[in-house]
């Protein structure tokens, strides 16, 4: 499911295992990027334009989304967890630019950001 060919530096413990232990096999089972463990997560939500809101509706693309409301103009209200920036912008880069986010602000800051940085990238020749 994930790629070995950068880890580096593996020293044997001694110790073997006849199996996986069940948490480790379902942490890998449930993980739906790299970015997965049993750290803290940031509650995150975003809202998404009526366009794209059946995604959401027929599938999760988020770990532990939830909808939390689908609002008369067909917008739809979707909250989920992320370990880091990085880990959101993997998760939500694909959907530009048809969401905005609602909470926390840290993460609205960022989308703000990585927009003007890219108009900015692409407004001059190509050189």
């Amino acid at each position: 499911k994930y790629l070995l060919d950068f880890i580096e530096d593996v020293r044997s413990t001694g110790k073997n295992y006849r199996e996986v232990p069940e948490s480790v096999r379902k942490a890998l089972d449930e993980a739906q990027t790299i970015w997965f463990g049993d750290q803290e997560t940031d509650k995150v939500t975003v809202e998404f334009d009526a366009p794209v809101a059946h995604f959401f509706e027929r599938k999760n693309f988020f770990p532990q989304q939830t909808i939390v409301e689908t609002r008369e103009n067909g917008n739809i209200v979707v909250s989920f967890d992320v370990y880091n920036d990085m880990h959101f912008h993997e998760q939500t880069a694909r959907w530009m630019p048809y969401f905005r986010v609602l909470s926390p602000d840290s993460y609205r800051q960022r989308v703000c950001a990585i927009a003007l940085e890219t108009a900015e990238r692409n407004e001059s020749e190509a050189g």
